[in-house]
């Protein structure tokens, strides 16, 4: 049981950093929600590179001091959280740019052009006659 929840937590974190690499506004499991904008702050902090992350992250047993004292940290640099907020903005604007280029060019393609009607089906067979 302490294994599974240590494992969970552990994976939870890295899925919440992820999804938080490329997304604003990702849905995170396991209450990291809150801590979102933190979670850009620290991609921010390592200039978003991956490999630079992972290098900056601790152990699984270490997690739990390592984000108190990164929302701390968060809490009082003002900058670095604006930092966060900034980045968080800037994945939401691409993304919205991104969708809006993708509708157009489906547009254009005719992917939302209403189909012709088909026709009508046939008629059913007349009924089979006794003779």
């Amino acid at each position: 049981g302490e294994l599974y929840a240590d494992v969970r937590r552990h994976r939870q974190l890295r899925g919440a950093l992820a999804r938080s690499y490329l997304q604003a506004e990702p849905a995170l499991a396991g209450g990291h929600g809150p801590a979102l904008t933190n979670y850009h702050a620290l991609w921010e902090s390592v200039s978003s590179l991956p490999s630079d992350l992972e290098k900056a992250l601790p152990p699984a047993d270490e997690w739990q001091e390592y984000l108190t004292a990164w929302a701390r940290r968060c809490l009082r640099e003002e900058a670095l959280f604006r930092k966060g907020e900034a980045r968080a903005a800037a994945l939401l604007a691409d993304q919205r740019r991104v969708r809006a280029t993708l509708l157009r060019v489906m547009d254009e393609f005719g992917a939302f052009a209403p189909e012709a009607a088909a026709p009508p089906p046939p008629p059913p067979p007349p009924p089979p006659t006794d003779k």
